[in-house]
Order: C-alpha cells, then structure tokens, then sequence
C-alpha cells in the first residue's frame, strides 16, 4: 500500500456509500457497498485475507474512491448502477452468475413487486442486476416500512395480514386507489445520491 492510499483511508467517513478500487493505470477494478464504509474497506487491508480472487484484487489497488450515501438500501442501488455502467473486471470474477438478482414491477393496474433471475420484455420495469440476493431483500424489507407495496401474486379477497401489518398498502381492503399506489411506488423507487468530493 502506497504512503498516498493508506493516508486517503484515514480520511474514510463511518457512513452508508459505495467504494470503488481502481488499479496502477486509473481504471476500475472493483466496485462495493456497505453500511459503514470505514469498516468495509479497511478489511481489505488488514491482511487476514484467504480467499485467493480477493488477494488478487487486492494486491492490484493502488487507489481507493467512496461516494456516501443516506442509507444502506441506497448504496445497493447505487452499486448496481455502478456496476452496469463500468463493468469491473473483479465484480464479474468474484460473483456467480446464479446470484444475481432484479427487483421487477409489475406493468399492473396495482404494480406488484418481486425478484427474479432474469428480466423479460413484458413492460415490467426491473432494477439490477443485483450481485447478491440477500442484502436486496434486507434493504427492501427496510423500504416496505416506509412504502408499503404489493407482493400478492393472487388477491386476497380481504384484507390480508401484510395489511394489517402495514407492509401492504391494501388494495383488497380499499385503502388505496391504483393512482395514489402508483405515485408511492415512483417515489420508493427515486434514489437520491450525495457525492463524496474524492
């Protein structure tokens, strides 16, 4: 590690965001998320790493870039973004295909949200590729809080325990109207990202 990289992760904020690792010549290598972006991207420089992919990954960093984020379900949007638009090779090298994810919405009069594999051409709108499925289902439990919505892939013909849970806005009870859910739906799906100046 150069005297220039360790002194820049001094500087690492204890905050949601995502990292990014470039190599000698600039160029991204590896793109991450984390909750606490400190903590995440110190790991990968306290030498207590067994996995061979990540030892080649890491002995090819020379400089290190973070963009901070409000929340842990923000930075997973923001990684997949990052990852489509630049591609790094060790994103593609470290993950199995089989662990990708999209998160879909239905074309629906009363879109309903679910996760699949592979997105089809069936005027859906998909979000991803996601590289792992678990930290997706976290972040949308957390945002089911805030913005209740659909997962029912048949309706009940009553209000459904989800309802009565307020994860569910209640469409089968008559507690919302298709253009009010949709509204909400739009705006659980509007990510906003504040840019560390690095």
């Amino acid at each position: 590690m150069t005297d220039r990289l360790r002194a820049k992760l001094k500087e690492l904020p204890a905050e949601p965001g995502i990292y990014l690792h470039r190599n000698d010549k600039g160029k991204i290598i590896y793109i991450g998320k984390a909750a606490l972006l400190k903590n995440r991207v110190m790991s990968y420089f306290r030498g207590n790493i067994r996995d061979a992919k990540t030892a080649a990954l890491v002995a090819e960093i020379s400089d290190t870039e973070w963009i901070t984020v409000g929340s842990e379900a923000e930075a997973l949007f923001l990684e997949s973004e990052f990852v489509k638009r630049y591609r790094p090779k060790y994103n593609i090298d470290l993950k199995d295909d089989k662990n990708f994810i999209y998160i879909k919405i239905s074309a629906d009069e009363f879109p309903v949200i679910s996760y699949v594999r592979r997105p089809m051409d069936d005027k859906a709108h998909y979000y991803g590729p996601f590289t792992s499925s678990d930290p997706v289902r976290r972040a949308m439990r957390h945002l089911r809080k805030v913005f209740p919505y659909v997962t029912h892939e048949q309706w009940p013909t009553r209000g459904c325990l989800q309802y009565h849970l307020g994860l569910c806005p209640g469409r089968e009870a008559g507690a919302i109207t298709a253009s009010d859910y949709k509204r909400q739906i739009k705006g659980s799906s509007s990510i906003s990202v504040v840019s560390n100046p690095n």
